[in-house]
């Protein structure tokens, strides 16, 4: 089979990659650009999939990063619906799962990550979902009849948003988690104990400490029983499983390519091998702020490091040293978060003026570390540039205080 070449080639098909064709033509690469998605769609986002999309609130327009006809505009190949089955990073060649062979001069892994599986010792999970894709988030839609009760393993911010969508749609929710608090991983005790009470509040039962032994069909084929190691049942006709994710590493391990919990890059964003690049889930880089390497599972930070390596590719090389932002809806709560709250050894807390509203500043060694918005995109925009500055936990713990005055 012939084979084709192109100056970039970018291997995924979501935030990041997006990002960064965008940004390499608006910073003025004029060179042949193509995009490879294993999906039948081109780039698109994945948080409007737990929450805006799941409820029907928008369609597919709203969830694709920009219209097809941008990519036609900008003279950008999408190629979708093919996955790669080989790169080689010598000969600098791809080769899609359909035989179809692709040169390159810069090759980008936007290549994501994949949901965790639930190990149980019948591993059936027929008719389980996940929610990582636009066809997961469909099927998940397809089972959400009227009265249908709901059954969310892990307490994550994915397990969440789908148990507050679920919830605003009328069905009975039951999250499941191991650990003995929502969100262990990603907050402090103080803000779990928050979203807890919040998804208690507005009806969802939650089960922490609880590990799920086994799934069964019930008499009916869209009926699931998932026993616990405590000996509790819950009846449910939809289960969803999100315990978390794994980088997709796989292609760039076979072709050799350094990987430790995601692709190892620079502050480029660029891998061991000068003209392959990593961006987004895959992507392993370092934190200044922490001072050593970590994977982030972000939109913010992979549009960063797309922008990063964008401008590397395009010839004005960037050093990436962004600080992490988050965010999370859950029914009338927007919680942002910026840092690393989980790193800290100490927290203060500032009540807002405005009802609801407050903010948690995240401290190690008397560092701001991390804070964590509630309610509050205001203070919240400030703040993230006051992450890794020396800052008395008095001052921003005084409501009075502008934040802005202290940039």
């Amino acid at each position: 089979m012939s084979q084709e070449r192109s100056g970039v080639v970018v291997v995924g098909g979501g935030h990041a990659a997006g990002q960064l064709v965008a940004s390499l033509r608006q910073g003025g690469y004029t060179g042949s650009i193509k995009i490879v998605a294993g999906e039948d769609h081109i780039p698109y986002q994945r948080p409007p999939l737990s929450k805006q999309y799941l409820q029907d609130q928008c369609g597919l327009e709203r969830v694709y990063l920009r219209q097809a006809k941008f990519y036609l505009e900008k003279n950008i190949e999408c190629i979708t619906g093919k996955f790669v089955a080989e790169l080689d990073a010598d000969s600098k060649v791809l080769v899609l799962e359909d035989g179809r062979r692709i040169g390159w001069e810069t090759l980008v892994l936007a290549t994501g990550s994949s949901n965790r599986k639930l190990s149980l010792a019948d591993p059936n999970l027929r008719g389980t979902c996940s929610l990582r894709s636009i066809s997961d988030c469909d099927e998940i839609k397809r089972q959400l009849r009227p009265g249908a009760r709901v059954a969310i393993i892990g307490a994550g911010y994915i397990g969440l948003e789908v148990a507050a969508s679920c919830r605003s749609l009328g069905h009975e929710v039951v999250v499941v988690e191991l650990l003995d608090r929502v969100l262990a991983r990603v907050v402090t005790p103080e803000l779990s104990e928050y979203f807890q009470a919040l998804h208690e509040s507005q009806g969802v039962k939650i089960l922490n400490d609880s590990i799920v032994k086994a799934i069964v069909r019930g008499a009916s084929s869209e009926k699931f029983e998932l026993r616990l190691s405590n000996g509790l049942t819950i009846p449910s006709e939809v289960v969803l499983i999100g315990i978390g994710i794994e980088p997709n590493i796989d292609l760039a391990q076979r072709a050799g390519i350094s990987c430790n919990d995601g692709i190892l890059v620079d502050e480029y964003c660029r891998t061991e091998n000068e003209d392959i690049y990593a961006i987004g889930d895959c992507s392993n880089q370092r934190s200044e702020l922490l001072g050593r390497s970590i994977r982030l599972e972000c939109v913010p930070s992979a549009m960063e490091q797309a922008r990063c390596a964008a401008a590397s590719i395009a010839g004005n090389p960037t050093p990436n040293h962004s600080i992490p932002w988050f965010w999370s809806d859950q029914f009338a709560v927007k919680f942002q978060m910026a840092g690393f709250s989980t790193e800290a050894d100490s927290s203060v807390k500032r009540e807002s003026q405005e009802n609801g509203s407050c903010m948690y500043f995240h401290f190690k060694n008397d560092v701001l570390f991390g804070a964590s918005a509630l309610n509050s995109p205001g203070e919240f925009l400030a703040t993230r540039r006051l992450i890794g500055k020396r800052i008395s936990p008095d001052v921003l713990a005084d409501s009075t205080v502008d934040l802005r005055s202290l940039l």
